[in-house]
């Protein structure tokens, strides 16, 4: 925990001299829809694997397709909203963004029963790791991609970075 909360801070405080206020802005204006969206992403479903006394390969494999579905579909409700925020918000700017955090979506779903059979054997170390692991290289491609220009864009790589490196990784353990 320590070391997710201070590779965050430590980028944070990096981007604070990368990217302009107003980048912020645009982000949180994206980050209002798609924080929504994320309560909704593993549907309570990974629990059901964590906590049942018995599962099985079957079991296990429709929850996995379940929540790649959902995943797909959290993806789809955020390209089809995202004209509607940027109407509310009066922004255009933030439509393309939107879409673009609609795909770790899918990562999430990739990677929800994954996580959950590696919390019912109670690998811990590795699901802490694979964290560390994953927000490291959001912040190298957050930090790399804001010196070189990418301003808010730099913030929506983030996310997709820390989803993807998370899944694969999830995925590969």
């Amino acid at each position: 925990q320590v070391s997710k909360f201070g590779l965050r801070v430590a980028g944070l405080v990096v981007m604070a001299r990368l990217v302009t206020p107003g980048d912020y802005g645009v982000f949180a204006m994206v980050a209002t829809l798609t924080g929504l969206l994320t309560m909704l992403k593993d549907a309570g479903l990974s629990m059901a694997t964590v906590q049942s006394k018995t599962i099985t390969h079957d079991d296990i494999s429709t929850l996995f397709w379940v929540n790649v579905t959902v995943g797909a579909a959290l993806a789809c409700v955020a390209a089809a909203l995202a004209p509607f925020l940027a109407h509310f918000y009066g922004d255009p700017r933030i439509i393309a963004p939107v879409t673009a955090i609609g795909l770790s979506f899918i990562f999430s779903g990739l990677a929800t029963q994954h996580t959950a059979l590696l919390q019912r054997q109670m690998r811990f170390k590795t699901l802490e790791t694979i964290a560390v692991a994953s927000q490291f290289s959001g912040a190298v491609v957050m930090l790399s991609t804001a010196y070189w220009g990418a301003g808010y864009w730099s913030l929506v790589f983030n996310v997709l970075a820390i989803r993807a490196a998370n899944a694969a990784l999830i995925l590969a353990a």
